[in-house]
Order: structure tokens, then sequence, then C-alpha cells
């Protein structure tokens, strides 16, 4: 598991490496950009990977403006280790 607590710097590391990576888990709220605007950048770099989004603040987005961003899974806080890695494990199964 590889972390980054801004977008940018995750942003970065994707393009450097895209296919280190099989799945991206973000926030909506991080600093420097949000993790709808870092969802939508991240298909042109890794076509098709998954992106988990998780938010303790439901007014700011939805499942449905969640999945047109391209995020394959929208869960709300809090949420505990157990459900996020269940999570996380039934995203690439489908």
């Amino acid at each position: 598991m590889t972390s980054r607590t801004n977008g940018r710097e995750a942003l970065s590391l994707l393009k450097a490496e895209p296919s280190r990576f099989d799945l991206a888990a973000t926030d909506v709220t991080m600093p420097d950009t949000t993790g709808v605007d870092l969802a939508r950048q991240m298909p042109a770099i890794r076509p098709g990977m998954p992106i988990v989004m998780s938010t303790g603040h439901s007014h700011l987005i939805d499942a449905d403006a969640a999945s047109a961003a391209g995020i394959k899974t929208f869960v709300m806080k809090p949420v505990t280790e157990g459900e996020i890695a269940r999570t996380i494990r039934r995203v690439p199964d489908g």
C-alpha cells in the first residue's frame, strides 16, 4: 500500500508509475485538490483503475455524483477498518 496526504502528490506518483497501482482510495476532502477532481484525472493516466471514495460530508457529494466522476465505490464515514477492507476487496472483483 502506498499513501499520500495530498492529491497533487498522489497524481504525480500515479503519473510516474501508473502500472504500480491497481486501485485508488481517496477522500472527498484533502489538501490541494478534491478527491473528485483527483478521480476525474486518474482514468487518463490509468484507464480502468477502480477508485474508492469516502467522505464524512454527505452534502459535498453523493453516490450519483461520485459515479459520474468515475468513482467505482462510494462509502460514507465513519467506516471501520474491516468495512473499508471489505469494500476494497469487492471492487476489483466487480
